[in-house]
């Protein structure tokens, strides 16, 4: 890969234009996380010894690899191999949030002596996490980013020994090319203090930039996979705040009318109210910020009961310091609410407020409002 692709400050509409030529990226997007396991096992079983410190890093030279043990979606998990005779299990997460629920059925179900998780989001949770919610002291977890498998695939890309295998291989050379366009995609992607919400924006609404992704139908994967980058890193920030610590949050990612959303729930528990989660929804229309309920299927919930809650109102006001240019919803109708009760989902509702985050907002501004209003939910509504 020539310099210009690991320059840092490579464009997003460079990116495109790599993968776009790229012939393993283009046979991935019909499966996704799946090519990427299938790849990954097709790797280990041919060359376990080249592979298995990649894959299990606390693996030794000496140590023995059976390359028939290496199997995909046994037991429903993406990829498990035994290193001296120790099953080892791979959950691979390419698109989504890693799931600290999913991690724990595998361990409980499969009793591996270590599960990896490589994950293109980092996760929300760690080893201690994992013990706590098991209660057992001897589980084995280990993260390794996308960004640490390119740097490793790189490496043997690049070992000029006459033993390697891979040297010629041009599948594994263009593989190597994705892994580090997908890395250098998600930094793109990354909201800091220095990038700000509209700096991304206009990257993704470029015409020529929207053009090249609709070329192989990347367009709505590219602004999901950008909220589901500020969802993980939300995710993250809100677990540490004192009042959310002992809390379950819910979060969904979600693409409709062209636009992606971000919701963040948490659960109700207030007295006498009727609603299961509240929360927020973010940036379904435009750039909006609404008030988000969900309830369960077959709960008779007055909307004039809602409004003197005065729930939108008190939420509302929270984001004084984040919004221009805002006229309230006239209609006093809430959108999605299944009256008939037909939906074996949770019925869920939302009004439009019609407020609008600003575009120069950086990260640390939507993370301080997102924390202030779900502080406010906690204190008021969870009570």
């Amino acid at each position: 890969m020539g310099e210009e692709k690991r320059n840092n400050n490579i464009t997003l509409k460079e990116i495109l234009k790599n993968l776009s030529s790229n012939m393993m990226f283009k046979l991935s997007l019909g499966s996704k996380e799946l090519f990427h396991s299938n790849y990954w096992a097709h790797l280990l079983k041919t060359y376990p010894d080249t592979f298995k410190t990649i894959f299990y890093p606390e693996c030794k030279i000496e140590d023995k690899v059976d390359s028939n043990s290496v199997y995909r979606e046994m037991e429903h998990t993406d990829i498990s191999f035994r290193c001296n005779k120790e099953l080892i299990i791979i959950e691979n997460k390419c698109k989504d949030q890693p799931k600290i629920e999913q991690i724990v059925n595998y361990i409980n179900k499969n009793n591996p002596h270590k599960i990896i998780l490589i994950s293109f989001f980092e996760p929300s949770f760690d080893e201690e996490n994992i013990r706590n919610e098991i209660n057992n002291e001897e589980v084995k977890y280990q993260y390794i980013s996308y960004d640490t498998l390119s740097e490793n695939f790189n490496k043997i890309k690049n070992d000029t020994s006459k033993n390697n295998e891979l040297k010629a291989n041009v599948y594994f050379e263009e593989y190597c090319s994705m892994l580090e366009n997908i890395v250098a995609l998600k930094k793109v992607l990354l909201l800091n203090e220095d990038k700000k919400y509209s700096d991304i924006i206009n990257e993704i609404s470029d015409a020529e930039t929207e053009k090249i992704a609709k070329e192989f139908n990347f367009l709505s994967t590219l602004k999901k996979l950008f909220m589901n980058q500020l969802r993980c890193d939300l995710l993250k920030d809100l677990k540490n705040l004192p009042n959310l610590k002992d809390k379950k949050i819910y979060t969904h990612v979600d693409f409709q009318y062209g636009k992606a959303y971000l919701d963040i729930l948490i659960d109700i528990k207030k007295n006498n109210c009727n609603i299961k989660k509240l929360g927020l929804q973010l940036f379904k229309c435009k750039n909006e910020i609404n008030p988000y309920f969900e309830l369960e299927k077959g709960i008779d919930v007055d909307e004039q009961f809602l409004q003197e809650k005065s729930i939108f109102q008190d939420i509302s006001d929270k984001f004084s310091g984040y919004i221009s240019n805002f006229t309230d919803d006239k209609s006093d109708k809430f959108l999605g609410f299944d009256k008939n009760k037909k939906s074996k989902e949770l019925c869920w509702l939302y009004k439009h407020t019609k407020k609008n985050l600003r575009k120069d907002l950086t990260y640390d501004n939507i993370k301080d409002s997102v924390s202030e209003n779900i502080n406010f939910i906690i204190n008021n509504y969870l009570k």
